[in-house]
């Protein structure tokens, strides 16, 4: 793949990205399992309120911080460090079983 392919497939994902976060729903997954093919899963439908919600409520949330929560709202593991990034924001709760913040939740506010 050329240079110029792999800026334009970078870009792309981006814009997928950013095309969830603007919707409030759940970021894509990438299957990367195979050598010379990629597959690409997005969901239709809201997995978890809460972070649809918060999505909503806090839309200058970074790509970054969206991905983190994805992960969160689709119990996948996280690292202390992203956890840690995520609480000091206030943008999750619970100790063993982490959760996107309810709706309610002040966020600071």
């Amino acid at each position: 793949m050329s240079l110029s392919n792999t800026i334009k497939s970078i870009q792309s994902i981006k814009r997928m990205f950013a095309f969830q976060k603007n919707r409030y729903m759940p970021m894509p997954d990438f299957d990367l399992s195979k050598t010379k093919e990629i597959r690409v899963s997005i969901a239709g439908r809201i997995l978890d309120e809460n972070y649809s919600k918060l999505l909503m409520k806090q839309a200058d949330l970074s790509l970054d911080q969206v991905i983190l929560l994805d992960k969160v709202q689709k119990k996948r593991p996280i690292s202390k460090e992203e956890v840690a990034l995520l609480r000091k924001d206030n943008l999750i709760e619970g100790s063993l079983n982490i959760d996107v913040y309810s709706a309610n939740h002040p966020h600071g506010d």
